[in-house]
């Protein structure tokens, strides 16, 4: 059996949305949004893995080809 061409894309798009997200109080604003989409890696080098910037300075962003599990950002 040739199983050559039976390949199965099990990544999905997923829509972060940062629009109701506050600074805390009413004299405070957000001016910048940054993602950290995979905590557990330290794509920046620093030693700590959950403060790394992979995606900004959208409020809201798209990440695509996410691999079916669960996400810590």
């Amino acid at each position: 059996m040739d199983t050559s061409d039976e390949s199965i894309d099990a990544t999905t798009t997923i829509q972060l949305d940062g629009s109701d997200s506050s600074a805390g109080d009413a004299s405070t604003y957000i001016t910048d949004y940054s993602w950290d989409l995979d905590t557990y890696i330290d794509s920046d080098g620093d030693g700590v893995t959950d403060n790394d910037v992979d995606q900004k300075p959208v409020k809201n962003a798209e990440w695509t080809n996410v691999w079916p599990g669960e996400y810590k950002i």
